[in-house]
């Protein structure tokens, strides 16, 4: 059985220190974790907090060069072992994120955390199971992966989804990676390395995206997936 997995990257795979800056009444910065944000997005209104230009720099490719650095030093969450599972594996991901990056920023970050060898990833054995894939390289690897920023313009302008919500990018995203899914499981060297028997999985920490995806994927038809999972990563 071949597996695909899609991972929300912030406090799913990795907690890293990017903020989203809010204004409170006062006029004051304040700034909050994407664990913090999640926790208190309901409530802006009764905390006196307000989202202005800045909010979320962080997240965008004016905050790629803090990014990248952050993933240096950043730890792991609740997801990093089915991550390193499945990039160990070579297997095919997608990274679904509300984050405003590049999709080429979005795999370097990726790559980055491959060549320091973090939290268990073995770029040995990565290199082993590409070349049983068919790879050439990591670069080839990843290129071949699905990275989907879900608040960049370029997302936006692929999917026309300006006027969408974040739950609703994501599962557009993940329709999207679906039908990628279903073309790569039917290269011939793939069914005769894996059988025709294929698996589905997604992870996030946000309970509304959870929701919102599992209620998208009952949905949807997946009678072609023999295994589908929606595991939520956050705080119960």
């Amino acid at each position: 059985m071949i597996k695909f997995y899609a991972f929300d990257f912030d406090d799913n795979i990795m907690r890293v220190p990017s903020m989203i800056y809010m204004k409170n009444s006062n006029n004051e910065t304040i700034p909050l974790t994407t664990e913090q944000f999640a926790q208190k997005r309901d409530n802006f209104k009764e905390l006196g907090l307000k989202f202005f230009d800045d909010s979320f720099i962080d997240f965008r490719d004016e905050g790629n060069e803090k990014f990248l650095k952050a993933i240096e030093t950043g730890n792991p969450a609740k997801a990093m072992d089915d991550f390193v599972e499945c990039v160990n594996n070579a297997m095919i991901f997608a990274i679904i994120t509300a984050r405003g990056h590049s999709r080429k920023t979005l795999k370097e970050a990726i790559k980055k955390l491959i060549k320091l060898h973090k939290f268990g990833l073995d770029e040995n054995k990565i290199k082993h199971n590409l070349n049983f894939l068919g790879f050439k390289s990591i670069d080839d690897y990843l290129d071949s992966c699905k990275f989907y920023p879900t608040t960049s313009f370029e997302f936006d302008a692929y999917f026309g989804t300006y006027d969408k919500t974040v739950e609703e990018k994501k599962t557009i995203a993940m329709r999207d990676f679906v039908r990628y899914c279903r073309i790569y499981s039917k290269n011939p060297s793939i069914i005769e390395k894996f059988g025709e028997e294929k698996a589905l999985g997604f992870s996030d920490d946000d309970i509304k995206n959870v929701y919102n995806m599992e209620k998208f994927l009952q949905q949807y038809n997946l009678d072609d997936f023999n295994k589908v999972s929606v595991k939520f990563t956050g705080e119960n």
